[in-house]
């Protein structure tokens, strides 16, 4: 009798264990994270500044390779000194080009031209091309190759603007460097605004271009990156820890759910990023003190898998 006992309080654990295994996995793919070290070198830093700004600002800049709404992120710091971020630890969504200063305005076409046309008279920086079993950009006089379809899209780039040609129809081909998760927009890069204003990507800059109609008569076909504003947008901010030198962000509901042109989570650190040696990141997607973002969740999961499956059935 004690020994049937015994076996029927194993079996229970055994099927409590196997739940729990299940609910955890069911979790973590409901609600995944996505991490970043800086060791393992699939985390930027950027050093940059806002055209408001004199001085440098530093960044941290990670770019997602899981397509989600993220609730927060959690930075681990290594410093040799305490940090104080104050009121600079600010979480922002959108494209690395979007932290470059502006440069001085683009007014006529024969300056649009120089840019647009810097090393071919007939080719025009930002051409997209397929060939050798990879995706190109023409930046600078070299095709600079993604790394994958995801990068390319992040990018926000249109697949339909890409021209498939044979290798040897591409004339003095001299490949440049990939184009991976953290690669800004390649020299060349036209962004337009929600509100109608052009800016190109240049040399660490982005410079604003008069009128779209001055692009037209340079490039009459050509296409643009749209995105939110001319700055990075900011989705929330973050605390730091009072025992050690680790961020907390959250990010408010309206900016999970929101469509926010930009694959790059942007933190801004100010003149600390000089002082820190490691860094790690962690995007998360559920934070057990929110009911709402079950329910906000599953909407866009649900979101997704209609138009997933929608666009499976019209093929």
């Amino acid at each position: 009798m004690q020994k049937s006992k015994y076996q029927k309080i194993n079996n229970l654990l055994v099927v409590l264990a196997g739940l729990f295994l299940v609910l955890f996995i069911g979790l973590r793919i409901l609600y995944p994270k996505d991490h970043f070290d800086s060791t393992k070198n699939n985390m930027t830093v950027v050093a940059a500044k806002f055209e408001t700004e004199q001085k440098q600002r530093g960044y941290l800049a990670v770019a997602p390779q899981i397509e989600h709404n993220f609730y927060s992120a959690k930075i681990e710091i290594v410093s040799e000194k305490d940090l104080k971020f104050d009121d600079e630890a600010i979480a922002f969504k959108g494209f690395m080009a979007q932290l470059y200063p502006l440069g001085e305005e683009i007014v006529t076409a024969e300056e649009l031209r120089e840019f647009i046309f810097s090393n071919d008279e007939e080719i025009p920086n930002g051409t997209l091309i397929s060939t050798k079993g990879a995706v190109y950009i023409y930046s600078r006089g070299k095709w600079r190759p993604f790394l994958g379809a995801q990068i390319f899209e992040n990018l926000k780039f249109d697949w339909s603007r890409v021209t498939a040609l044979k290798h040897d129809a591409v004339g003095g081909f001299q490949e440049g460097e990939r184009i991976i998760f953290r690669t800004p927009h390649p020299d060349g890069t036209i962004f337009k605004t929600k509100d109608d204003n052009f800016f190109l990507s240049w040399e660490e800059k982005l410079l604003p271009i008069k009128s779209e109609e001055i692009i037209k008569s340079v490039w009459e076909d050509y296409y643009s990156v749209t995105i939110e504003q001319r700055s990075p947008m900011k989705i929330g901010e973050c605390k730091k820890s009072s025992i050690s030198n680790n961020l907390k962000c959250f990010f408010p509901k309206e900016y999970r759910t929101r469509e926010i042109s930009g694959n790059m989570f942007i933190f801004s650190l100010g003149e600390e990023l000089d002082k820190i040696t490691k860094s790690k990141v962690t995007l998360g997607t559920f934070n057990v003190f929110d009911l709402e973002n079950p329910k906000i969740t599953l909407s866009v999961n649900k979101k997704r898998m209609i138009e997933k499956y929608s666009q499976e059935i019209l093929k």
